[in-house]
């Protein structure tokens, strides 16, 4: 399981909700909202378009292939894009 982001609340029993299932939990925070803000007012001064540095993109169903893609190196920014 992997935990992206801030907010809400989740509950769980760990014995059997995750030591039972052999499951992990990863967590991952990438900064702050003021950084964020910032960050954003920059792309718009600079005119970056950081859609256009994605060079893959693959459905959830497909998210296989773009891990294998991720870690062979061979690529630049990968997304995995829900269908419409």
């Amino acid at each position: 399981m992997a935990m992206v982001g801030e907010g809400g609340d989740v509950t769980f029993q760990p014995s059997p909700d995750i030591m039972h299932g052999q499951k992990s939990i990863y967590g991952s925070w990438v900064t702050s909202l003021w950084r964020m803000e910032d960050l954003v007012e920059h792309l718009v001064r600079w005119g970056i378009h950081p859609d256009q540095l994605i060079t893959h993109r693959f459905e959830l169903k497909d998210a296989d292939k773009a891990y294998e893609l991720m870690a062979s190196g061979q690529c630049g920014k990968v997304a995995v894009i829900y269908p419409d």
